[in-house]
């Protein structure tokens, strides 16, 4: 067996450095998207089917190991006719098995770096490489923490992304957001619509409340609601809260500092668990464990004059999103790397980065499921 070549001994523009800065980016990507780390699980399959993760983002893996660009993933609905008693013949009386499907499609993304020419580049190939591959995984994990966010959000918002402004998709050519049904859309305060919303609809205590009682209340029955599957917290039912650091610190100061302090003992217990979804959260209420990042979609929309700020926070169950990668390049990598010379003498040199993925929030018969989008005012404080 041969000794491994060693990146700095690849030379620019070499095959071997497709497989060599092509696996290195996805897995530093994966590294530092916030996502990947905290909310996700791989769904597992069986000769059954799939079994829903317990985690509020789920990858869906048949992408990487067959062609196509599409994925399909069922719901069943519970079953809600009537029981058949004594004597009497079940034969006529079976149900039928109710399912719905949706699906995700991915598109490649592409990246690319101007290394620049042989008088403007003072440093070294390999160094130039090390740069691209950082400042490339860097652009990579925002993209893809983005396209989560703004799926589940199911709007653009008006947060400084990577994404362009005004579009109504985060990867072209896929599918473009979905707004919440009017089921799975909650607000702050005496709001019950977006144009009612005022600025004094902050995030409160008082709104996990109703959120906890409507998750623990609503579908599942007979009244063909599909209910917000929990997550399984050591036997219990949790859920996820999302929040925008404003609605953060609108809920710290509705709690109250002694308040806010038992919200975050609350948590402690959770950091022993090995699943990274209940750990480094903010705190726990209820079973509600918050996490908060600045991705959570911001508004300035909302309200009479169509001018309130507010910030969608998210409620998550099991599966509230559902992810899928593709094989980005002939080596079965989820990245490829490309480094080209160009120019007539190859005086100039650049590198390019690709993956092929997307996110999308699960829509069964015209039903969100497992999530709740939550509309507060939420301002810098």
């Amino acid at each position: 067996m041969g000794a491994a070549v060693k990146a700095n001994n690849i030379p620019f523009g070499s095959p071997l450095a497709k497989k060599h800065f092509g696996g290195a980016m996805f897995n530093s990507t994966i590294e530092k998207s916030w996502v990947m780390k905290n909310l996700i699980e791989s769904a597992h399959r069986t000769d059954k089917g799939a079994e829903m993760a317990n985690a509020p983002i789920v990858v869906m893996n048949d992408l990487t190991k067959s062609e196509g660009d599409t994925v399909s993933f069922d719901i069943y609905m519970q079953l809600t006719g009537r029981a058949t008693f004594g004597d009497d013949n079940l034969e006529g009386n079976l149900e039928s098995l109710d399912a719905y499907q949706d699906e995700i499609t991915i598109n490649q993304v592409r990246k690319g770096v101007d290394v620049g020419g042989r008088m403007t580049n003072k440093r070294t190939v390999n160094d130039q490489r090390a740069v691209a591959r950082q400042k490339l995984t860097e652009w990579f994990a925002q993209l893809v923490d983005q396209t989560c966010f703004t799926n589940m959000a199911g709007k653009r918002g008006t947060n400084p992304f990577v994404l362009a402004k005004n579009v109504d998709y985060a990867i072209k050519d896929t599918h473009t957001f979905e707004d919440y049904d009017a089921d799975h859309t909650v607000y702050a305060g005496a709001a019950v619509s977006k144009a009612s919303m005022t600025a004094q609809d902050k995030m409160t205590l008082g709104l996990i409340d109703k959120l906890i009682v409507k998750a623990t209340t609503e579908g599942g029955d007979a009244d063909r609601k599909v209910r917000l599957t929990p997550l399984d917290k050591n036997g219990e039912d949790a859920y996820i809260m999302l929040l925008h650091p404003y609605q953060e610190h609108d809920l710290r100061s509705d709690t109250g500092t002694s308040g806010w302090l038992d919200i975050q003992k609350a948590a402690a217990g959770a950091e022993g668990l090995k699943s990274p979804i209940f750990k480094q959260n903010l705190g726990n209420y209820r079973g509600v464990h918050f996490k908060k990042h600045k991705h959570v979609v911001l508004d300035n929309t909302y309200g009479a004059a169509g001018n309130v700020e507010t910030a969608r926070a998210n409620f998550l169950g099991r599966q509230a999103l559902v992810m899928a990668f593709g094989n980005a390049s002939s080596a079965n990598l989820r990245a490829d790397w490309t480094e080209k010379k160009t120019d007539v003498d190859d005086n100039k040199q650049a590198i390019s980065g690709r993956m092929m993925f997307n996110a999308k929030r699960p829509r069964f018969n015209g039903q969100d499921v497992n999530s709740y989008a939550v509309d507060t005012a939420a301002t810098k404080p």
